[in-house]
């Protein structure tokens, strides 16, 4: 994709085990042009919290664009690097079975996300990158703050997609 737009994603996400809440932001850059997308939910997790932050980001795009997802979530950045989503998709999110079969073991964990998140990534050239939290990059820390404005947030919905995946587990 020579000629589509290189476009950089910073994401941020933060959870409250107390409260069960979480927020999630990307800041998307294209040249001089800025966008900050973030949300929140309840009872959730941290890594939902994460893949959202990647789905807000990569929702945002309007055209086929040469992406750099950068992110401090390593299971975000591994998973997507060795391809694992694809795989549990072509194995109707299972994991393999003790004896190696695929698609015969537990099911994935945030399968709707890992889901949503491929189908985003489709017409795109998209890298995840991992970067250190906190490293001092000033669009990290604008991240965080989003996250953590949304978490705090009184008024947030109830991360339905995970309380499903509860359910169907009990």
């Amino acid at each position: 994709m020579p000629d589509h737009p290189n476009v950089e994603v910073f994401t941020g996400s933060t959870y409250s085990k107390r409260s069960e809440q979480g927020g999630y932001a990307a800041i998307l850059k294209y040249g001089d042009h800025e966008k900050e997308v973030a949300g929140g939910f309840r009872l959730t997790t941290i890594g939902r919290m994460d893949l959202m932050a990647a789905i807000a980001g990569l929702q945002a795009l309007k055209t086929p664009c040469q992406v750099s997802v950068f992110s401090d979530s390593i299971y975000l950045v591994d998973s997507m690097a060795k391809r694992l989503p694809k795989t549990w998709s072509e194995n109707s999110w299972r994991l393999s079975n003790l004896h190696g079969k695929p698609g015969g073991g537990s099911q994935v964990g945030n399968g709707d996300l890992w889901e949503r998140l491929l189908a985003l990534c489709e017409g795109h050239t998209v890298a995840f990158k991992w970067k250190q939290g906190h490293s001092g990059q000033n669009d990290s820390y604008r991240c965080d703050a989003l996250a953590d404005q949304w978490a705090q947030n009184t008024f947030i919905p109830i991360d339905e997609g995970h309380q499903r995946e509860i359910r169907s587990l009990s």
